[in-house]
């Protein structure tokens, strides 16, 4: 278990994808103004609002994940780990409510901010530094 409050250390990991997913963007000389940033208040209001346990149960997944299958965006999502945990369905994802859901992403990409994110995630995908993001998460 880690020392931090687990569902600040979870905050902190949106950031930090975040800030790499911007690089990404930077790097194919997308401008990525006018698009919702991936991780807003919203989203760290609802990581905030999980129990400790369930928080917790949500990096030992993410880092399971990373540890089995290297970095990935789906098994590395807080808000994936989190609904599986609670046997819930994508379309109740809160993350969803405000990004778009993944299923959603080839039926109106224009409008599915998760959607645009995961056409380059590939790319921040190599951008993640999989040492930093155990330290933030376990650490």
């Amino acid at each position: 278990m880690n020392k931090k409050n687990p569902n600040q250390s979870l905050v902190e990991f949106m950031r930090y994808k975040d800030q790499c997913i911007k690089k990404a963007y930077d790097l194919i000389c997308v401008p990525y103004i006018g698009m919702n940033v991936s991780f807003v208040s919203k989203d760290e209001d609802n990581i905030l609002s999980w129990s400790i346990d369930q928080a917790q149960y949500v990096i030992d997944n993410i880092i399971f994940n990373i540890d089995n299958y290297g970095p990935n965006d789906t098994l590395m999502c807080p808000f994936c780990c989190y609904k599986t945990h609670i046997n819930s369905s994508c379309r109740k994802c809160k993350y969803g409510d405000t990004h778009g859901v993944c299923y959603a992403l080839k039926k109106n990409i224009k409008d599915n901010t998760y959607g645009r994110i995961l056409n380059h995630i590939g790319n921040s995908c190599k951008l993640l530094d999989i040492d930093k993001i155990k330290k933030i998460l376990i650490d």
